[in-house]
């Protein structure tokens, strides 16, 4: 096993050894639930588009009370009523997905701080051990009285 050499900088050196505590697998599990949490939100967008043009479809086929009936736009409004109600439908879906993803990403999260705190506490204990202390963890749990 080959020794790792530390960067002299300290922004780097936190970033080399918070990667080595979090470990690969579970740093590219977060970034994919990432990069599917802005696919989703992207999607999002371009729907909150189509019913916004939608609405201005509406607003400029709607006619007025002394104007004559025009088949086309009573026809165009119905059709941009009913992609609104399929749009809205699909935003709905897609927002609920964004939640689930959310929670998954939260828990990744709370994952990846769990294995850096332990991993710096075990670090913690094992210096203290070296020194002769005992570990904060068994402070006052030891048999043996100085």
């Amino acid at each position: 096993m080959t020794a790792i050499p530390i960067p002299k900088d300290p922004k780097k050196r936190d970033k080399l050894i918070k990667a080595h505590l979090i470990g690969e697998k579970l740093k590219a599990q977060y970034d994919e639930v990432c990069n599917q949490g802005l696919k989703i939100a992207k999607e999002m967008g371009a729907l909150i588009g189509k019913i916004n043009e939608a609405k201005l479809k509406i607003k400029k086929a709607t006619q007025t009370k002394d104007g004559p009936i025009v088949i086309d736009d009573y026809l165009t409004r119905k059709n941009c009523l009913l992609n609104i109600k399929i749009w809205a439908n699909d935003y709905l879906a897609l927002k609920k997905e964004l939640d689930i993803n959310s929670r998954k990403r939260d828990y990744l999260f709370l994952h990846m701080k769990n294995r850096v705190v332990i991993g710096l506490s075990n670090v913690a204990n094992l210096v203290a051990k070296m020194r002769g202390k005992e570990p904060k963890a068994f402070t006052g749990l030891s048999v043996v009285k100085k």
